[in-house]
Formats: structure tokens, C-alpha cells, sequence
């Protein structure tokens, strides 16, 4: 508490207070107010701590949040797996904007080093996401949107852009004439 109030402090077994020049940041889910006023959390560490408050919504209330995010961690991962992952694809898009995401940024982040990690493909999609994305729980909080059943078999594993000719082909030249294009955006 003395640190907190002085910016000082003694090592254990030392003979000196040492004084230091420094900002403590600290952040939690929980509303400390509520438990210091319960008992719950030392009310004169709140005190100390709640100098300037500052409030993050979760991920949940702050879809346009997801975007860059999304972005970051896409080529954050792109870099250290060493992948072109290009992106989401729509339908992608669309069920991560409506899942709840009870971990916030961080089960984002999970979710997204797990995409880039295992897929085999330029573009993510619903296939790459974690089963509780693609399949969340009746746990959902009130107001959350569900997909539509169908949404799942709309699942494209490539986009593709082919000519008349190229999809009259059988086989693998239909796929050898087949150019790769980006998906529409998904973010607007």
C-alpha cells in the first residue's frame, strides 16, 4: 500500500526504501466498487487503484471494434507461421460479428491464431473457426443472434472466378482455369 501511496518501497531483508517513478495500470472484469462495498476487495486499494477509471465495453457491444482487430491478429499470425492468409470469408465474417465472444479479445485472438495455424487455404472460413463459434451454445446472452441453419451449407471452401469455358471442363482442368479472386467485402 505504501508503493501505491509513496512510490516507495523496502526489499525484503533491505535496509533502505527505494523510491521509483512509475504508473500502475491495472484492469479487471469484475466491479470492484460493488465488491470493496461487499467486502469482497480492500476498499482503500480501490481508493488507491480508481485514480482514472477507465471503462472498456466488452467485444460483444463493440462489433466495429472487430475489424482491425481481425486484421492485426490475421497478419500478426501471417507472420509468425509464416502464411498468406488473405482473410475471412463473408460468411465468416457474419458469424464472428454475431457470436457473443464471453473472452473477449483474447478468445478473438485464440480463435484466430487457431484458424491461421490449421488451415491449408488463402481464405478462412466457417470451417476454420472453433466448434463453439460455429455451433454456440443455448449459454448465449439475451439479444445475441443465431445464423440460420442454412448458413452452414453455404460454407465455400475457395473463391473462384471461372469463364464459360472453364466450367464447362470436367476434372481438373475446370480447377486449373479457375482464378482465384477475393471475396466481396465482408466488413461494411
Amino acid at each position: 500500500m505504501r508503493f501505491l501511496e509513496a512510490s516507495e518501497f523496502r526489499r525484503v531483508g533491505g535496509t533502505r526504501d527505494i523510491t521509483v517513478s512509475v504508473r500502475v495500470i491495472a484492469a479487471t472484469n469484475r466491479d470492484l466498487a460493488k465488491r470493496s462495498g461487499r467486502g469482497r476487495f480492500r476498499e482503500d486499494l480501490y481508493y488507491r487503484l480508481n485514480v482514472i477509471p477507465i471503462r472498456i465495453p466488452p467485444l460483444r457491444d463493440r462489433k466495429e471494434d472487430m475489424k482491425p482487430f481481425v486484421e492485426r491478429f490475421v497478419a500478426h499470425f501471417n507472420r509468425e507461421f509464416r502464411k498468406r492468409i488473405q482473410g475471412f470469408v463473408p460468411a465468416a465474417v457474419e458469424m464472428m460479428a454475431n457470436y457473443h465472444w464471453p473472452g473477449n479479445v483474447r478468445q478473438l485472438r485464440n480463435a484466430i491464431e487457431r484458424a491461421v495455424l490449421l488451415t491449408d487455404h488463402e481464405w478462412l472460413t466457417i470451417d476454420d473457426l472453433p466448434s463453439e463459434i460455429r455451433e454456440p451454445r443455448a449459454s448465449a446472452p439475451p439479444g445475441a443472434k443465431a445464423l440460420p441453419g442454412d448458413a452452414y451449407r453455404l460454407r465455400p471452401r475457395v473463391w473462384v472466378s471461372t469463364s464459360s469455358s472453364a466450367s464447362s471442363s470436367a476434372g481438373r482442368s475446370s480447377a486449373r482455369a479457375a482464378t482465384a479472386r477475393a471475396p466481396p467485402d465482408c466488413w461494411e
